[in-house]
């Protein structure tokens, strides 16, 4: 499922369990899937997530949180990651497995719905009715939304990306939020006109130190750029590391 479909998911389940347990006496506050939900739904935005504010996300008492939070990290379905090189500050973030586990109930979930309002056109999983847009009948060509790297990357520095001005580095400049808590940094995309981009290459390389560490070269300059040693080959460094 998309990004877009999980967080209404995310949204639809969480007015129906409000309904029971805030607006009636039907049933009472479900910790664990209020952390459950809050992690997702933090991660799916691309926001910071620590534990003071899971916690207040649970619906009950402070010591009750944590140790539902403790419950979720021992299960493997919550990781801890530091945020600086000592360790004291960290977040944190849903693992591979509670991001398979949601989206399979949240396709359970989406098809019920439709099912029930008549959105489909069977109960199985072949008569989508037009109700799985996005979602289902795609389901074999998405990949499954990225967790969370388990050791990040690094707060201390900014990644700077240089990169040219085309629709797929506009993307990822839009998405910076979402791949800064992935990847547990703070990056900067820099897009130019490919011959800016060029000529920027150029004179990086003349620089002691480069002022990027990601830069995107367009294939038809590979080999001028490889003969004045502006990009180099990896076979050294990939033996030594």
């Amino acid at each position: 499922m998309t990004r877009e479909e999980l967080l209404r998911v995310l949204t639809f389940a969480g007015s129906l369990r409000k309904l029971g347990e805030e607006q009636t006496a039907l049933a009472s506050v479900d910790a664990r899937w209020n952390i459950i939900a809050y992690a997702m739904s933090r991660h799916l935005e691309g926001k910071l997530l620590t534990i003071s504010s899971l916690a207040g996300a649970a619906g009950v008492p402070y010591g009750t949180a944590m140790r539902r939070i403790g419950e979720l990290i021992d299960e493997g379905l919550l990781l801890r990651r530091p945020r600086s090189k000592s360790g004291k500050s960290f977040s944190l973030h849903p693992t591979r497995d509670l991001i398979a586990q949601f989206e399979v109930f949240a396709a359970e979930f989406k098809r019920t719905v439709g099912n029930t309002f008549g959105f489909t056109n069977g109960g199985t999983e072949e008569s989508d009715g037009g109700f799985y847009f996005g979602g289902h009948y795609m389901a074999s060509r998405i990949l499954s939304y990225p967790n969370a790297m388990r050791v990040g990357i690094g707060k201390e520095r900014t990644i700077r990306v240089l990169g040219p001005i085309d629709p797929t580095f506009k993307t990822l400049n839009k998405l910076t939020p979402q791949l800064n808590e992935l990847c547990g940094a703070e990056f900067e995309f820099i897009n130019l006109p490919l011959d800016q981009l060029y000529d920027e290459i150029c004179e990086n390389q003349k620089r002691a130190k480069s002022q990027y560490d990601i830069v995107a070269v367009d294939l038809p300059w590979i080999g001028q750029l490889a003969e004045t040693q502006a990009i180099m080959p990896l076979n050294d460094i990939l033996q030594k590391e």
